[in-house]
């Protein structure tokens, strides 16, 4: 029976289940703390943490593992929810709830980029990166608005424990993938994609940046479970346009940089336009423009590291800790923004960033020659 199963796995099973957790149960999460009060700062700066914690954790790793490390990735996660059920108050529980639900993310995601990218053709690479974030976009269709359901008719306890069930069951599909380790050095990771640190640092912060705050920003508007679900889900289902006829585009004719400086700039400008906005409907329209350009940006601008031809287990270790750099150090920037209420302030230091993200590709001289 076990072969059977082995011989109709597929890796982006894991994957599947890993989003329905996070897009479904985790998100929605973000509800409960700004339902406590927390502030807005004291949200991100455990975010910071979250990525803080992982930097240390790469560096002193040496060594992944695929089953052992998949399985842990889960198992932290788990301990993160169990974490939300003890009687203290959300501000004691963030930071820690933050740390585990950020390092199991990581350690789930190490493992499974070598995996799924493995074998991978050379000329069907932003094929296949666009088939990684589509994954995650048609799941983020149906999961927020069943988590959102769940959440506002079970109440948070009941809620907590469905996720963990099927963390737990998510945690048996890694016996079906293969067993593999990918040993590294802190010096090798640190320097494997010189010329690229830059690039792949502010790769990691915009999306996770962007999509906090516009998160933060929403539930200013949106309080109940089930709401915020349909919104999540129904700005997924707008979002989800075009990505795989322009991934096709781009891999025959390998000029990334056509793609990148219209969708980045696109990206900027609507993110300033925040700004000036103030009424629900018109943060919504904007929310879901964002999304669709950023779909299409997504894949491209995560392509750009895996552009190497030479592309191993230690580069994508590589890439995650200075994904992660870049993402603790511009959370942390935006922390006194949000901690002070300067919440459209922050959009526009976003902005800034992908507005400058195709001048830096274009510096480096990544596709010079394609050009």
């Amino acid at each position: 029976m076990t072969n059977i199963f082995k011989n109709k796995f597929r890796v982006w099973w894991l994957q599947v289940a890993y989003t329905l957790i996070n897009s479904g149960f985790l998100s929605l999460l973000y509800l409960y703390f700004v339902k406590n009060h927390l502030n807005f700062g004291y949200i991100i700066l455990a975010e910071a943490l979250g990525y803080l914690a992982t930097l240390v954790f790469i560096l002193i790793k040496r060594q992944f593992r695929t089953r052992y490390d998949l399985r842990f990735g889960f198992i932290l996660v788990f301990c993160a929810l169990l974490l939300l059920m003890l009687p203290f108050s959300a501000l004691v529980l963030l930071i820690p709830y933050t740390i585990l639900k950020i390092t199991g993310a990581i350690m789930f995601f190490v493992p499974y980029n070598i995996l799924f990218f493995e074998t991978t053709n050379l000329d069907k690479k932003l094929s296949r990166m666009t088939s990684y974030w589509s994954i995650g976009l048609v799941v983020g269709i149906f999961a927020p608005l069943l988590g959102g359901f769940l959440f506002s008719q079970l109440g948070l306890l009941f809620f907590i424990f469905i996720a963990t069930v099927l963390v737990f069951a998510a945690f048996f599909l890694t016996y079906l993938v293969k067993k593999d380790s990918y040993p590294y050095t802190a010096k090798e990771i640190c320097t494997h994609i010189k010329g690229f640190r830059t690039i792949v640092m502010i790769d990691g912060a915009l999306p996770v940046a962007s999509g906090l705050l516009l998160t933060l920003y929403l539930l200013t508007f949106v309080r109940g479970a089930f709401d915020f679900g349909l919104l999540l889900s129904f700005i997924a289902l707008l979002s989800v346009s075009f990505s795989f006829l322009l991934a096709k585009i781009s891999d025959k004719n390998k000029k990334r940089l056509e793609f990148i400086w219209p969708l980045s700039t696109l990206s900027g400008i609507i993110m300033i336009l925040f700004y000036f906005v103030h009424s629900f409907w018109a943060v919504i329209v904007l929310i879901i423009c964002f999304k669709f350009i950023s779909t299409m940006l997504s894949p491209i601008q995560s392509n750009i590291i895996f552009d190497r031809e030479n592309t191993s287990a230690t580069t994508w270790i590589s890439r995650e800790l200075f994904l992660n750099i870049g993402r603790f150090f511009v959370l942390l920037f935006l922390v006194p923004f949000l901690y002070f209420g300067f919440l459209k302030e922050a959009f526009v230091i976003v902005a800034l960033l992908y507005i400058l993200f195709p001048f830096v590709v274009f510096k480096k001289g990544v596709y010079k020659k394609y050009k």
